[in-house]
């Protein structure tokens, strides 16, 4: 739990020096991981798995920056024109972006998982799965939700656990579909 904590302050110091920031969102993951298979983790797990996949993690880093910054020029865009129809434009590219910030968070699960990392092969079996079982990727969704809020009227809840606590959220439930996705393929094949 000590070491969930000290991840936890980690990528926070992470997110707001902003540079560090991807690496450490992969070593996180990389690490929860390990902490659902009952693995022993030391304190420089994050880093050590961080280091392995660098490239893809500012690569993933890059395309979501350009997908905010593409969202952010949208949305003023249209806040800018008096037509009726462009709330409706700005209310769907929020949509828009809560379903990307979910299929990033699901595939970030996923990512260690894969025998040979991809971020298209990631995404691929992100999109599957969540098409495949969208009532516990809602739950999921909710769960998020619900420590955010409670994070936010207890900000140090925040600082010390709420991150990791989402990524081990987000872990089971990806391990635990993945492992039905597996069960049913064996049993369809025989």
């Amino acid at each position: 739990m000590l070491k969930l904590v000290v991840f936890n302050v980690i990528w926070v110091v992470a997110a707001l020096l902003v540079l560090p920031w991807p690496f450490v969102t992969f070593g996180l993951f990389f690490t929860i991981k390990d902490v659902s298979e009952g693995k022993g983790i030391t304190f420089t797990a994050p880093f050590t798995y961080g280091l392995q996949v660098l490239k893809p993690a500012y690569i993933w880093a890059l395309i979501n920056l350009g997908v905010f910054f593409g969202v952010l020029l949208n949305l003023n865009f249209y806040a800018s024109l008096e037509a009726s129809w462009a709330r409706f434009i700005q209310f769907f590219m929020v949509s828009v972006v809560l379903f990307w910030v979910i299929i990033q968070l699901v595939m970030l699960a996923m990512y260690p998982r894969l025998t040979e990392p991809s971020f298209k092969l990631a995404l691929r079996n992100t999109v599957i799965i969540i098409a495949r079982h969208p009532l516990p990727i809602l739950a999921l969704s909710i769960g998020i939700v619900l420590i955010l809020i409670i994070s936010s009227l207890m900000p140090v809840l925040l600082l010390l656990l709420s991150i990791s606590v989402i990524v081990l959220l987000i872990n089971n439930v990806v391990d635990s579909l993945v492992t039905y996705e597996l069960e049913q393929e064996k049993i369809s094949k025989n």
